[in-house]
């Protein structure tokens, strides 16, 4: 940035008699609705691809220092009182902030860039964390959406036309295959989400995992098909939702790898200490550090930066939720393929209860359950950025019915008690978000730590020491996926 800055801004903006770029395009001013932070050792396109990607929904105009200073012109004494800086009237006026990493070294090695966090931080602003999009994103996630899909014609094809009257295998042989193809499925979903739990996202066998649990629930799927029927939910809405859900793997998968490489430039050279940081220019650092120590914030602040490094986001909902359940791991990013999977069980219960809750008495069933469908899809993409990951987290709640979803239980008082109390509860727990969550007594602030993959039995206190005593150096980073 500082080549583009004395080669392309500088000059530019000197032939238009010295204004910033941003007064340059725009003489009347605009309102600044979002602060961009950065540490000015990031290429260019890479910036823009941050920012881009990263762009809140509503922002119109942001502020950026290269862009919105003139930088022709002498603006030491306009920084001379931090607070009173236009960073800081900047700040003030816009409702978020998005700090953009870099590939050279951490943000938060700069001085200006830590103050600034940490005025966000005690002003209630929302931090996020710009991310580039991964390269070549769409061909690669829908080439395995592509895949599962010729994967399910080439068996669906092979069975119910080569393997018409018995002719090639029996219904022993059949039912053994489709046993097979179950146990290999899961055992590569499995490796697939130990991969994933672990950071080894960019490991050619998480690839290889996720093409091979493809074709396995292919196989799975058609053969179950051919020994039943094609009008079983259970079977055909997994059929038609299957690429789809590994379209959203691999998604995963994708996302992992960059958030992985995001996490390591933002500890990369970050002592964890404010006093660390750098300037440009000497005196800077010492009047923000000087100013630090004199309000006696020196700890508010490392504590702010620990907190941005952990979750890759900090908003007025996320801080109250961590006030009451304490420390919440990344809190930035969510599972595609959960969700992909949990409204799949929803559309096939839809689907379900539709074919044979005809009982009288429990004829509601159907309308509720496909009701539910439908707000889970819809009402989940209205859901803020920052509660969207604990939407997703409470959808794991499923798991303790999908003993019904297999097929190992059943009836009409399971899916009454499924569609009239725990799917209820589930999506009232997701859409509340984990604040509101959190303050439930204590059952409220476990839940909230459970679902964040964090010791339920923990405390708010006791987590806050223990962090503050490992995160003096950069801590490892964050898993993408919890499992």
């Amino acid at each position: 940035m500082y080549t583009v800055n004395m080669q392309y801004i500088k000059p530019v903006t000197a032939l238009a008699g010295n204004p910033s770029w941003a007064l340059m395009l725009h003489p009347g001013g605009l309102k600044c609705d979002l602060f961009i932070t950065h540490g000015w050792a990031e290429g260019v396109f890479e910036f823009v691809d941050q920012i881009i990607n990263s762009w809140p929904f509503g922002a119109r105009a942001a502020y950026v220092c290269f862009l919105s200073n003139p930088q022709n012109l002498d603006i030491g004494e306009m920084i001379q009182s931090p607070e009173e800086s236009p960073f800081a009237k900047a700040l003030q006026s816009a409702s978020q902030v998005l700090a953009s990493p870099n590939h050279k070294h951490s943000i938060y090695t700069r001085a200006w860039c830590t103050f600034e966090a940490y005025l966000a931080y005690t002003w209630g602003k929302s931090i996020y964390t710009a991310t580039s999009p991964p390269p070549n994103f769409w061909p690669r996630s829908l080439r395995v959406a592509s895949w599962s899909l010729v994967t399910l014609g080439v068996f669906f094809c092979v069975l119910m036309h080569g393997n018409r009257k018995w002719a090639l295998w029996s219904p022993e042989q059949i039912a053994f295959v489709a046993y097979a193809f179950g146990v290999v499925t899961a055992m590569s979903a499995l490796c697939f989400a130990c991969l994933m739990s672990t950071g080894r996202h960019h490991w050619q066998v998480t690839a290889v995992a996720v093409y091979a649990c493809s074709v396995c629930a292919a196989g799975y799927l058609a053969t179950n098909i051919f020994q039943t029927s094609f009008r079983r939910p259970s079977y055909f809405v997994p059929f038609f939702m299957a690429p789809f859900c590994f379209w959203a793997v691999e998604c995963d998968r994708l996302l992992g790898i960059e958030a992985a490489k995001q996490a390591r430039q933002l500890r990369q050279g970050f002592t964890g200490k404010i006093r660390d940081a750098t300037t440009t220019n000497p005196l800077d650092g010492l009047r923000i550090r000087s100013l630090i120590e004199q309000s006696g914030s020196e700890k508010a602040v490392d504590e702010a930066v620990r907190v941005l490094l952990r979750m890759n986001l900090s908003t007025p909902e996320l801080r109250k939720a961590t006030s009451h359940a304490g420390a919440l791991g990344n809190a930035s990013n969510w599972s595609r393929s959960i969700f992909a999977t949990c409204l799949t069980f929803y559309v096939a219960q839809a689907f379900n209860t539709a074919l044979w809750r005809t009982e009288r008495g429990f004829q509601w069933i159907p309308p509720v359950a496909a009701a539910e469908a439908l707000i889970v899809f819809f009402g989940f993409q209205l859901l803020p950025r920052d509660r969207r990951p604990f939407a997703e987290r409470t959808q794991m709640l499923l798991l303790l019915f999908i003993s019904g979803f297999l097929g190992l239980i059943g009836g009409k008082w399971y899916d009454a008690i499924l569609h009239g109390i725990a799917c209820p509860l589930i999506m009232l727990v997701a859409f509340a978000g984990p604040a509101r969550t959190s303050r439930l007594s204590v059952l409220g602030r476990m839940l909230v730590r459970l679902l964040f993959a964090r010791n339920p039995l923990g405390s708010a206190v006791d987590e806050q020491q223990s962090e503050s005593q490992e995160e003096r150096a950069p801590a490892p980073e964050e898993d993408y996926v919890s499992v």
